[in-house]
């Protein structure tokens, strides 16, 4: 894929296992959907939102340094990602998670994995209790944050992202153009379906204004 569209042999192999995939890619110039679109481009501009949302955790935790970790949702696994209630049942969990260890500031993010498990991106005061989140990473530097802010801004289904050449040990490079087209596919018709736009980045306990 360049430039977010998909090699229309590509597509013509994968059009009976995914049609409407096909079907909004014929009528696209093969270009994926605007909600799937990942370039540096466009998360480097989504990215100064995120970036605000940093500095005012930093400022109501006191807390100048922020960690980055994922917090597992597996019980969401299976659930449809362009969904109001699999996106209030993260809200839920997540948060109620954080109340339980006395947390009462954090930015997080719902993502479906490329291997389809769904998780959280989590960022957190590095005073704060820690439990629940995994490979937690702390954020040193302006570059860390703004790196992490790009990040962010990736689509919420990692299968429509680029593939890295690491990757390339753990899927196939068919398996690759497979991912992207189920997440055409899903997002789609999910599209079909329902004209209502889905947010997966929320934070908590920020305070506006500062």
């Amino acid at each position: 894929m360049k430039k977010n569209r998909v090699d229309p042999s590509v597509a013509t192999q994968l059009a009976a296992k995914y049609p409407q995939a096909y079907e909004h890619l014929k009528t696209h110039d093969f270009y994926v959907p605007d909600a799937l679109k990942d370039n540096g481009n466009r998360r480097s501009s989504r990215s100064v939102s995120v970036l605000e949302k940093i500095e005012r955790l930093k400022q109501v935790s006191a807390c100048p340094a922020i960690v980055h970790g994922e917090f597992d949702l597996s019980q969401l696994n299976g659930s449809p990602l362009y969904s109001k209630k699999t996106i209030e049942r993260a809200k839920k969990i997540i948060e109620n998670h954080f109340k339980a260890t006395g947390v009462e500031a954090f930015i997080w993010k719902l993502e479906r994995g490329r291997n389809g498990g769904m998780h959280a991106h989590v960022l957190l005061p590095a005073s704060e209790d820690l439990t629940g989140l995994t490979a937690c990473d702390v954020l040193s530097s302006a570059k860390d944050e703004q790196e992490i802010a790009k990040y962010l801004c990736k689509p919420a289904d990692a299968r429509a992202c680029g593939s890295k050449p690491q990757d390339l040990r753990v899927w196939t490079a068919d398996e690759f153009d497979d991912h992207l087209m189920a997440a055409i596919e899903e997002q789609v018709r999910a599209r079909n379906a329902s004209a209502d736009r889905y947010h997966y980045l929320h934070a908590k306990g920020l305070k506006k204004g500062l």
